[in-house]
């Protein structure tokens, strides 16, 4: 492998090797891919939805990403078909900013770079971007509720770089209110997969559970709330 290339897998995070001029070699490579491919992603933070997937490796070419000038990242909160905000990185500046769906700025950082003096500069570039990915990612997402689908930005287009149910392993937060309320409000847990499936024993008293407890909630006009695992 002599040219640019990123080698990944497809069953959790943190599994890449970004290769250039034949380095790392070959058998290093291997050897990474063989230890991601004897690990199941997901265990200690309870990401149960990460463990019927069949672990595989793939090769992909490496894009040069406009840091910098627009952004690396572009990553977008969909919740029942509708996106809740826009989290967009520069990863080599060690900037970001949030976003709604119609690319207006918002307010709040995020974990990641959760500095004041680390927003990204708003230029109209990045709005068409940020405005670009919001209108593609539901389509992505599809009935997955809630989901972040994540963008890798060039000076030409967008890739669709990364799908995820467990947005930071389901522990991220948000200094922005707002950004909670929207995620609360259009989260719809007594339509997700999970309630809609039948299930027995304790599984089957915490569904019901948690489906008496959506509809009580519903009907006040108040957003449920559940743990990551619902």
């Amino acid at each position: 492998m002599t040219g640019n290339a990123v080698v990944k897998a497809n069953h959790g995070c943190a599994m890449n090797v970004f290769v250039s001029g034949g380095r790392p070699n070959r058998a290093a490579v291997i050897a990474t891919a063989r230890r991601w491919l004897k690990k199941r992603y997901g265990r200690r933070n309870g990401e149960w939805a990460y463990w019927p997937i069949v672990p595989t490796v793939f090769i992909e070419e490496r894009l040069e990403l406009s840091g910098g000038a627009i952004a690396t990242d572009i990553k977008v909160h969909v919740c029942a078909g509708t996106v809740c905000h826009v989290w967009v990185e520069d990863k080599r500046a060690r900037l970001s900013h949030l976003f709604d769906c119609d690319g207006k700025p918002l307010p709040g950082r995020d974990p990641d770079y959760p500095r004041e003096d680390q927003a990204l500069p708003v230029s109209d570039r990045l709005v068409d971007y940020v405005r670009r990915a919001a209108a593609i990612a539901p389509r992505i997402a599809g009935d997955l509720d809630p989901s972040r689908i994540d963008f890798l930005v060039t000076g030409q287009c967008l890739y669709a770089g990364e799908l995820t149910v467990y947005s930071a392993a389901g522990y991220g937060t948000w200094t922005n209110p707002e950004i909670m309320a929207t995620i609360e409000r259009n989260w719809r847990l007594d339509r997700s997969d999970y309630l809609r499936r039948r299930h027995r024993g304790i599984a089957g008293l915490y569904a019901r559970a948690l489906k008496a407890r959506s509809r009580a909630d519903a009907r006040n006009c108040r957003p449920a709330t559940s743990p990551r695992q619902a």
